[in-house]
This record gives structure tokens, sequence and C-alpha cells, in this order.
């Protein structure tokens, strides 16, 4: 990129998931790039092979399903966005103990 770049980190819930967008504004790649990276062939490239991504796709599917991971979506001369979803789970706290008398936070 021959200007500035910009990274944009965006956390939010909706519909009950966890949204995390991490675009930028940079060159933007082709769609056949993208579907390489997502699908499993690896890619030579000055930018990466697009592992790291994978991995991390494949990691959110074996903890929470398929229906969630990482998508990725790219227009040229615009930038890309890869969104992680994930559910929105509840933490709960014990706070005693003793089996007969716990209470959830």
């Amino acid at each position: 990129m021959y200007d500035d770049g910009e990274i944009t980190i965006s956390v939010y819930e909706k519909d009950n998931l966890i949204h995390i967008d991490v675009s930028d504004n940079g060159l933007g790649m082709p769609e056949k790039v993208v579907e390489y990276i997502m699908h499993n062939r690896i890619v030579s490239s000055k930018r990466g092979s697009g592992i790291g991504v994978r991995n991390v796709d494949e990691r959110i599917k074996l903890i929470y399903g398929e229906q969630y991971g990482v998508t990725i979506e790219s227009e040229l001369d615009e930038g890309t966005t890869a969104t992680i979803i994930i559910p929105k789970l509840e933490e709960t706290a014990e706070i005693n103990s003793d089996e007969s008398n716990k209470t959830k936070l």
C-alpha cells in the first residue's frame, strides 16, 4: 500500500452472537484469493499463506460448532474485513465450595 494504512477492530453483539471485525483500508483481495485462504489451499504470496486464518477458523468450529468461525470479505481497492463470530456465553462463578449450598453469580 502506498498511502497510510489503517486497521480497525470492532467488537459487538448481534442476535446473541459476538462479532469481532478486523478491517483494513488496503488493496483488497480478489475473490479467488479469499476462497483459497478459506478452503484449505496453500497460497504462496508475499502477504502470507492464510494458514493462521484457517487455524483460527478450525479451532472456533471445533469448540463452538460449524456455524461459527471466520469469514473474509474483500473488495479490490477498498480493503478487507475478517469477521470472527462466536456465541455469547454467560459465565457463572461458584462462591461456596459446600455442594449443598452453592450460589451462582
